[in-house]
């Protein structure tokens, strides 16, 4: 058994703690970074990768908080990846991330765009265009008369090249482990000591000023002992895999007066052409059907949103991914992100990709809070410890069932 001290111990390396690991070497925090399986895995592998700006929440009355909360993380994104017009050094540098569409686009009817108010709602956000139809994307191009199509300037990322450059954005150790057996958080009043085992029989004694869970639903488990029960809820999504589209496509269908889309479709190249990950309010509704129904349920919804698009040559997969989230009243989603505070430990929970940077902020904020300042240098006795692999996206995935 070895030891090691740091200023502070992340658990998870999703996006939430890889970002938050990155901001707070960036601050002078030495930060050790464990993850028991796929640097992403779960739901940052399995999210759509875009980096909302907030358009599709002003939709609905109800969610004005949360778009205020993604339009304040954009200069962080934007700053990271390269993309600010006056551009400096970034405080975290993600340049070299593979961004698959710099523009979401948002489509309805004529007629709903009448009836509902959609146009007017769209038309009011100074960051939303409305396009002439010499303008639409491949996909909108033998779209029937009467469609009516914005765009907005909300990036769409692969979230296995994210993750691989956020890793590399700071140094310290980011180690493949997991906490051996349920964590005692037994340390002093200043520190917790918490043991990581690793592959072949390795192990180590942590010892951290503050402890960041940032494992997702894997907070749960780790918050044993603490008090945490109840802190900690599920929204359960049943995602579509379309394989084989014969164009990219990047974009929601709003659903008037809400906050869900009745659809959110995104693209990545496959050697089948393009594979369309299909979410939205078709994923949250789906987790009812099964499986096959699923894939009916979305073959239906897309021939009637957008059935000029031949989609027969497509493979078809579906696959449950659990969200979990900070828990608020009735089980809404919460408009930021949650940080909840136990002692020295401290629970982050983003709530959505594109909010990382504020949960950052949150966790340097809390940090300062409990006095842990800059100081304990990363003990090498994890030199020789391997990094985690990056998790591929679903489609990837050799367990998934295709049509």
């Amino acid at each position: 058994m070895t030891s090691a001290r740091a200023d502070v111990l992340i658990i998870g390396g999703g996006v939430a703690g890889l970002w938050a690991r990155a901001a707070l070497r960036r601050s002078g925090w030495s930060v050790i970074l464990s993850e028991p399986r796929a640097l992403g895995a779960g739901q940052t592998a399995a999210s759509q990768g875009i980096l909302h700006r907030g358009v599709k929440y002003a939709l609905s009355a109800d969610a004005r908080e949360a778009s205020n909360s993604l339009a304040s993380a954009q200069a962080d994104w934007r700053g990271a990846l390269g993309l600010l017009e006056h551009e400096t050094a970034p405080m975290i540098d993600l340049r070299g991330t593979e961004i698959l569409s710099r523009r979401m686009h948002l489509w309805a009817s004529g007629f709903l765009e009448k009836a509902t108010g959609v146009g007017a709602s769209l038309s009011m956000r100074s960051e939303v265009r409305r396009l002439a139809r010499p303008d639409y994307p491949p996909a909108f191009r033998e779209s029937p008369q009467g469609l009516a199509l914005w765009e907005v300037d909300e990036l769409s990322v692969s979230a296995s090249s994210l993750v691989e450059r956020l890793a590399d954005a700071a140094d310290g150790p980011v180690v493949h482990a997991r906490t051996g057996g349920q964590p005692t958080w037994a340390g002093s009043t200043h520190s917790n000591t918490v043991c990581l085992r690793g592959d072949g029989g390795r192990a180590c004694d942590i010892t951290a000023s503050a402890v960041v869970l940032a494992a997702g639903e894997g907070n749960e488990g780790l918050l044993g002992g603490l008090g945490g029960e109840g802190i900690m809820q599920r929204r359960p999504l049943h995602m579509v895999i379309a394989d084989g589209a014969p164009v990219p496509l990047f974009a929601h269908l709003p659903r008037p007066g809400s906050d869900k889309p009745r659809l959110t479709i995104t693209s990545a190249r496959t050697f089948r052409g393009w594979c369309w990950y299909i979410g939205g309010d078709v994923a949250e509704t789906g987790v009812a059907r099964s499986r096959e129904e699923q894939i009916n349920f979305a073959k239906r919804e897309l021939s009637e949103t957008l059935g000029w698009i031949d989609l027969s040559p497509a493979r078809w997969s579906a696959f449950r991914i659990d969200r979990a989230e900070g828990r608020t009243e009735a089980g809404r989603r919460p408009d930021g992100p949650v940080v909840r505070r136990f002692g020295r430990v401290l629970a982050v929970w983003p709530t959505k990709l594109a909010l990382a940077p504020i949960a950052a902020r949150m966790i340097q904020e809390q940090l300062r809070e409990l006095g842990v300042v800059p100081g304990v240098g990363a003990c090498e006795n994890l030199a020789g410890w391997p990094r985690p692999p990056v998790a591929q996206p679903p489609w990837n995935d050799p367990e998934l069932v295709w049509t």
